[in-house]
């Protein structure tokens, strides 16, 4: 089947659940109990009879016994990866593990299959990118400046990054991956190649119950030096350049290069979200 008919069929998020428990039941040689299914989804018998009765005018299903059709498998095993491979987005951005299946839901019912495609895949090449530095993954540039020249001609680029949190919980992204518009653009020039961010307001929720909307930008950036210090980095007009002899480089086996810096920052929203912290901004060329 082409991509294009998979999606034609999409089912609710109920109706993944229903045949989900349907596929159970026919492996487990048992023939299509309806009741059974109804109290596990706790939901009347004629709602899940209504879904299965909509599975087959989709061809997802026979209308005798219920059987799954070639084209029902298929689009099964379809939205199966789909829903796995949102349950796994959600929990690497850190959303409570009883909060998942909500979330899947909502985005499953609500947004264009494409989109949360393209959502996952974006997650994914986050996942490239987690172990900079470490021996095995690839090389590290000495002279970023020098190499700047090398690897890009001289110009102006726009380029990918993210911003990671520090300590245990260095695979999530940090809040202040929210504070600056993307992509960022990266001049490369003889003498003083520099990665220009643009700050943008940064949104957070307050208090245990995550009702409270507030709102605010990054106040103060300092990045860490390659000599281990710090130095301040002055935000003009909503604008902040890092020198790119800073930033550590490193060439990947796929030719790739990637670089990243760690950078102190303080942020407006409040200091119950984010007082002076230390994040890695991770840059991708």
């Amino acid at each position: 089947m082409f991509i294009s008919e998979i999606e034609e069929c999409r089912p609710t998020m109920f109706q993944l659940q229903c045949l989900k428990r349907l596929r159970k039941q026919q492996q487990d040689g048992a023939g299509c109990n309806e009741a059974e299914i109804a109290r596990s989804l706790s939901v009347n018998r004629s709602t899940v009879s209504r879904c299965l009765k909509r599975s087959v005018e989709l061809g997802i299903l026979t209308e005798n016994g219920y059987e799954f059709t070639k084209k029902g498998n298929e689009v099964l095993e379809y939205y199966l990866d789909v829903e796995k491979e949102l349950i796994y987005y959600f929990e690497r951005i850190g959303v409570e593990k009883e909060a998942r299946y909500q979330a899947v839901a909502g985005m499953l019912d609500a947004v264009d299959i494409k989109t949360i495609q393209t959502i996952c895949q974006r997650e994914k090449m986050h996942l490239q990118y987690e172990n900079i530095g470490q021996k095995n993954l690839g090389q590290m540039l000495d002279d970023p400046q020098e190499n700047a020249g090398v690897v890009l001609p001289y110009g102006t680029y726009e380029v990918d990054f993210s911003i990671y949190r520090q300590g245990r919980e260095c695979k999530r992204l940090s809040m202040a991956d929210r504070g600056f518009e993307k992509p960022a653009k990266l001049y490369v020039c003889q003498k003083e190649s520099c990665l220009e961010l643009c700050i943008r307001e940064v949104t957070a929720y307050s208090g245990n119950n995550h009702r409270m909307l507030l709102h605010g930008h990054l106040q103060t950036i300092k990045c860490k030096c390659r000599d281990d210090g710090l130095k301040k980095l002055p935000i003009e007009n909503g604008i902040v350049w890092i020198p790119f002899d800073e930033i550590c480089l490193e060439s990947l086996p796929n030719g790739k290069i990637t670089g990243q810096i760690q950078l102190t920052m303080t942020c407006s929203v409040g200091v119950l979200h984010m007082p002076e912290s230390i994040a890695t901004l991770v840059l991708r060329m």
